[in-house]
């Protein structure tokens, strides 16, 4: 009797319990042109390790820019993504110049209707 009920329970847990997804080369994901694979079922694995060596050498890290704070990006690939940042900030910072001295004309104008 015991045996019996123990098996009823073992065969309803197994087939209760999820099936296990097994992600294999024909699972890759595309992203926008770029396939993502897991490195085991990867095609040209010395291609993806010379890539990660080269990333691995070109994102360095430095003395921060802007005083005694966090690590700064540097390296050949780190001084691109920087400057790259650095060009949407100048991007943002002029556009709010603009926006700011064009308020503060519009405030002297009216604070001189006002006196």
């Amino acid at each position: 009797m015991h045996v019996s009920f123990f098996c009823v329970l073992f065969v309803a847990s197994v087939l209760a319990r999820p099936q296990q997804v097994r992600l294999g080369p024909e699972k890759a994901l595309d992203d926008g042109g770029f396939k993502m694979v897991l490195p085991i079922f990867d095609d040209e694995p010395f291609q993806r390790r010379r890539e990660i060596e080269r990333k691995q050498l070109g994102y360095l890290y430095g003395p921060s820019l802007l005083g005694n704070t966090s690590w700064f990006p540097t390296g050949s690939l780190g001084g691109a993504m920087v400057q790259e940042h650095e060009g949407l900030w100048w991007t943002d910072a002029e556009w709010l110049k603009n926006a700011v001295r064009k308020d503060a004309e519009s405030a002297a104008s009216a604070l001189g209707r006002v006196s």
